[in-house]
């Protein structure tokens, strides 16, 4: 009796969560939460071969990555990215609503022509270095879902970002460093005691030593 070793490769989908900065997301000011919002973006910057790679692959439409974006405005600290720019690009990934019209039609969609002039559609839309559209189709998610999950650390009603650990910690933090600060200066007078006095009004050959008697 014989045995054979094969090996079988089974394609499989792996979805992993990505955290993402507050500086980097977008969202309607107006919303409170990220189904309510007219959209929401993604702005980040990722090395350019990714870019290629997604064009060659057919994700993206195939456009020039030329043009340059301001670090400044875009909200994070220069010292944190590299100097040299020629191998980064800024890349905006929005995920909302979009009117039908401004999108590829799909393949199978008979009707794309005659829908309405503004109707809005879940869409995604790309764009590299603030000027060329890499991709504008329809949302492909099966519940059509936008792929983003909002944490409030604490819930204020009627507010996107709710209250942040740094918020809450805001206050109690000012009252410990108060208590810190009249402990030190409470320790200074106690261990080095002080006295002020107008020397012109004292007696003359007073004298201010303070003796300490040990009894027993």
């Amino acid at each position: 009796m014989t045995s054979t070793r094969e090996l079988v490769e089974i394609p499989t989908i792996d979805v992993k969560i990505e955290a993402i900065s507050p500086k980097e997301f977008l969202i309607d000011p107006s919303a409170n939460s990220i189904n309510e919002a007219l959209g929401v973006a993604h702005e980040v910057i990722k090395p350019r071969y990714l870019i290629i790679d997604g064009i060659k692959s057919g994700i993206y439409r195939d456009v020039p990555l030329d043009g340059d974006y301001d670090t400044v405005k875009f909200g994070f600290d220069p010292e944190t990215k590299q100097a040299d720019e020629s191998d980064n690009v800024k890349l905006t990934e929005y995920w909302g609503l979009v009117p039908k019209r401004f999108l590829k039609p799909k393949k199978d969609d008979d009707d794309f022509e005659y829908t309405k002039k503004d109707e809005l559609v879940e869409a995604v839309v790309t764009i590299v270095n603030d000027e060329y559209v890499l991709r504008a189709e329809e949302n492909a998610f099966m519940m059509i879902d936008r792929p983003f999950i909002a944490y409030q650390h604490d819930i204020v009603p009627n507010k996107f970002w709710g209250r942040g650990v740094c918020e809450k910690g805001y206050n109690p933090q000012k009252a410990l460093d108060t208590e810190m600060r009249a402990r030190i200066d409470s320790l200074a007078l106690t261990t080095t005691p002080m006295m002020a006095a107008d020397a012109t009004r004292l007696p003359r050959g007073v004298s201010l030593r303070l003796d300490l008697v040990k009894l027993y």
